[in-house]
């Protein structure tokens, strides 16, 4: 989709709006989607590198064995580098899984926007079809005695103008 979309927040034209990182307080769109995965490539091999090099300094410690026999130092920091490893396991875990997705998204030539929005109201339509499904059930199981029909509540007051101006909220039923 080519377009450009208003970011809110920010009061920005973005042109091919995909999301508005977090983690770099920036908006992600057409000029700047291939930076923002090429960072998401080099992270994850910084993090692979990094994992390797932490599991061969565990198996050198491991090998020499001074973290049985040696002192409290060489033992704390065998538990730094084994933290250090789990640490790095859970990034690479998210970082591999966050790189997969704008990898799917690239093959599927949408955007994070698109992607959320399509599936916001595929949830919302199932969850719609649950509760009509759920009422039909209910309405043809047998008498009325077993399953009576609820009284909708009504809304509580809304701090919208309109309600303040009309002189109040919503009514109560009793």
């Amino acid at each position: 989709m080519d377009f450009a979309r208003t970011n809110q927040p920010f009061s920005n034209s973005i042109a091919g709006f995909d999301h508005h990182c977090l983690w770099l307080n920036n908006c992600v769109g057409r000029k700047n989607y291939k930076a923002f995965v090429g960072l998401l490539v080099s992270l994850t091999i910084f993090l692979v590198i990094q994992t390797a090099v932490d599991c061969y300094v565990i198996y050198r410690m491991v090998e020499v064995g001074k973290f049985h026999e040696g002192s409290d130092s060489e033992k704390t920091a065998f538990a730094f580098a084994i933290i250090y490893l789990v640490l790095l396991l859970i990034a690479l875990g998210n970082m591999i899984h966050l790189l997969g997705f704008h990898m799917m998204l690239i093959a599927r030539g949408q955007t994070t926007y698109e992607y959320l929005t399509e599936n916001t109201r595929i949830i919302e339509e199932r969850k719609w079809k649950k509760k009509q499904e759920k009422e039909t059930r209910s309405k043809g199981a047998g008498d009325e005695e077993s399953h009576p029909q609820t009284i909708p509540r009504a809304r509580p007051p809304t701090n919208s103008i309109n309600s303040q101006v009309s002189g109040g909220g919503a009514m109560v039923a009793s």
